[in-house]
């Protein structure tokens, strides 16, 4: 089985376990994804990540999901930018989205996937990958 977009895939496998209460999910590796998981991390919506060897040549990234009162802390994690569609921002609308500042989006700009907020202030757009809720 081959995947095409492992952005998606990952995305996909943290909303399918947050939603039935698993407390960890394993996702395939790539910079990328493993970028994306910082980011989260760092803005507190899961609690560790460690990135697993399986054997030669292949990883994983086993991410510890965070629940609050038994409901899960990403509330909705959605794709905005596709293969087929690609959707990029400028620097002064890197920030913005429809939930205003509850929402963190995630772009990929030429200094790596970095968060809205820090690609406002580094003053500089790029693709806009997703936003967490």
């Amino acid at each position: 089985m081959t995947i095409n977009y492992l952005f998606a895939d990952a995305v996909a496998r943290i909303n399918n376990a947050q939603a039935v209460g698993n407390s960890f999910v394993s996702i395939y590796y790539s910079r990328l994804i493993e970028d994306f998981v910082k980011i989260i991390f760092d803005e507190g919506f899961i609690l560790s990540f460690e990135t697993k060897f399986v054997r030669k040549g292949v990883f994983t990234i086993l991410v510890h999901l965070k629940y609050k009162d038994k409901k899960g802390v990403i509330d909705k994690l959605k794709i905005v930018s596709s293969p087929g569609c690609r959707v990029y921002v400028k620097a002064k609308d890197a920030n913005k989205n429809k939930y205003g500042k509850l929402a963190v989006s995630i772009i990929s700009t030429s200094k790596g996937i970095i968060s809205g907020k820090k690609a406002f202030e580094y003053g500089i757009g790029g693709e806009y990958l997703c936003y967490i809720l």
